[in-house]
């Protein structure tokens, strides 16, 4: 019983170990994509955009037209995609939801109005 207990211990010391490192490296995964979204953007509707990314702090979106217009959103990670509530910080609302992924050398990007429940098709 007692082996039997020490190799449990062990197994279960190494698994953690595993584990740990499993998850810094996907850290290290996501952090590394984050700084790759940053930049200046465009859709292919002529929509222009920052992502900001500085290292510390979750992937920021700003896009501005002063006075009139300044949106913003963090975005999180949701499976292949980052995600943002964008937020009109003159007219103090949420205008819709953004996800975006890296493909190839750019960007793909989706939106998504308050209330629809469906991403664009295209993006």
């Amino acid at each position: 019983e007692d082996t039997a207990a020490q190799f449990i211990a062990v197994s279960t010391q190494r698994l953690d170990s595993e584990v740990h490192q499993y998850h810094e490296a996907l850290e290290k995964t996501i952090d590394t994509e984050a700084r790759c979204l940053a930049g200046d953007w465009v859709t292919n509707i002529g929509t222009r955009y920052t992502i900001l990314c500085d290292g510390d702090s979750a992937p920021r979106y700003v896009e501005m037209e002063l006075p009139t217009k300044i949106l913003t959103g963090i975005f999180a990670r949701a499976g292949d995609w980052w995600e943002a509530e964008i937020k009109d910080e003159v007219a103090e609302g949420v205008i819709g939801y953004l996800r975006v992924r890296l493909e190839g050398d750019g960007l793909r990007s989706c939106f998504k109005p308050p209330g629809d429940h469906d991403w664009c098709k295209n993006g």
